[in-house]
């Protein structure tokens, strides 16, 4: 089935330009992590002619559980800043690699933290002479600590991160994908770096963050597909709950009253297309 609907595709690695071409056709593909971050630079761009995004009338969400669920647990944060100085975090880690897991320190798999046990602080208060750990003055070192603690005991190579030309690369934990130029927060970086012993690539400090889910505000109409939509609904429901949608739902309306099997996937993206046509001609009320 023909249409003159323009199509635009935007992916990684797209200049200003070419994302706000995609943007402005009238179907745009594109990851829900790269809209996520489009949004970003738009909230921070000074002038109007910066910015990529128009208003969406209606957003279509493959896997609409991982993306709403899963991926909204962790934001997407745009960083920057000046070069800071990691001399710390490699004076810290000729102490910290020698700790022995259940000695010195203690993990929260679960949790993802890791805390010093009594002999780790001796231990550390021995190294950089000073009296008191938790101290006021001491708590950039403290700090330092437990980023190092975190990188060798809970931050694994080739499974959360890779070395790979020249830099530490972040691991997408749910697509295990490799994501350009991602780097942890404050000075865990840092502390992955002398825990493989790389050189320091510039500090970045967090600007402005969004999440995942807050992509789906951006349209006034949101429909998904997913095989794995109805073992999260009730999770889905837990977590939205008391966010109202952005038009009210007549009683019985076609539109979303209930589920519909297909029996072919021709026969389903008929039904798509079609309801697609709907949205362009008429406008939607769902």
């Amino acid at each position: 089935m023909k249409s003159s609907a323009s199509r635009g595709l935007h992916s990684t690695g797209h200049e200003r330009e070419e994302r706000k071409r995609a943007y402005n056709c009238d179907i745009t593909y594109a990851t829900a992590n790269e809209i996520g971050f489009d949004f970003l630079r738009d909230q921070i761009a000074l002038y109007p002619a910066e910015q990529v995004h128009r208003p969406f009338a209606s957003a279509v969400i493959d896997e609409a559980d991982s993306i709403l669920i899963d991926e909204a647990r962790i934001p997407l944060v745009l960083a920057g800043g000046e070069a800071g100085d990691s001399a710390l975090a490699y004076r810290v880690d000729q102490v910290t690699r020698r700790f022995r897991l259940g000695r010195e320190y203690v993990l929260d798999q679960y949790g993802r933290n890791a805390s010093l046990t009594d002999a780790g602080i001796h231990t550390v208060e021995r190294a950089f002479g000073c009296a008191n750990l938790f101290s006021e003055g001491n708590l950039r070192l403290f700090a330092a600590v437990q980023d190092s603690l975190h990188a060798h005991g809970l931050l694994r190579r080739d499974v959360d991160y890779l070395v790979k030309n020249g830099s530490i690369e972040s691991v997408d934990e749910f697509k295990g994908r490799i994501v350009p130029d991602r780097r942890w927060p404050a000075g865990l970086h840092n502390a992955v770096e002398a825990k493989e012993a790389w050189r320091p690539r510039r500090r970045q400090d967090s600007w402005i963050d969004h999440g995942s889910e807050s992509d789906c505000a951006l349209s006034t109409g949101v429909r998904h597909d997913g095989h794995c939509g109805d073992a999260g609904a009730g999770v889905a429901r837990d977590l939205w709950a008391g966010c109202g949608g952005h038009r009210d739902q007549p009683a019985g309306d076609s539109c979303g009253s209930s589920d519909r099997l297909f029996q072919t996937k021709k026969e389903r993206s008929r039904r798509r297309w079609l309801r697609f046509c709907g949205f362009m001609k008429l406008g939607s009320q769902c």
